[in-house]
């Protein structure tokens, strides 16, 4: 069995938040069928201004991610892992800049390069 999970990994657990801050908002929008043109940036995310219910399914919606640090990313992953009784997880990241997408990856692969 596969496990598939959105994954921001990046330097600081501050970025990480930062940057899923776009798949939030992509996932709401996307929900509630407003049209966006692509991926939504960040400015977008940011300028939004989410009514009560659109912060609880942005809570909601958090419970499908895993985002901070490469070692809180690490650990959740493991954890998930374990949780499921799968030793696969297909980690996902989108985000708005592809450089950020690169360094999310990045940190990820070294995150668990040695238990590969």
């Amino acid at each position: 069995m596969t496990v598939a999970v959105f994954v921001i990994c990046a330097e600081t657990e501050e970025e990480a938040e930062r940057l899923a801050k776009s798949l939030d908002f992509s996932l709401l929008a996307n929900e509630q069928g407003m049209e966006t043109k692509g991926f939504p940036s960040l400015g977008t995310a940011l300028s939004y201004d989410y009514s009560p219910y659109e912060k609880r399914r942005i809570a909601d919606n958090r419970k499908r991610m895993v985002i901070g640090t490469q070692q809180q990313v690490k650990e959740q992953l493991l954890e998930l892992a374990g949780a499921y009784g799968t030793d696969e997880i297909m980690a996902v990241t989108i985000t708005y800049d592809f450089q950020d997408k690169l360094n999310s990856y990045r940190l990820l692969a070294e995150a668990f390069q040695n238990e590969i």
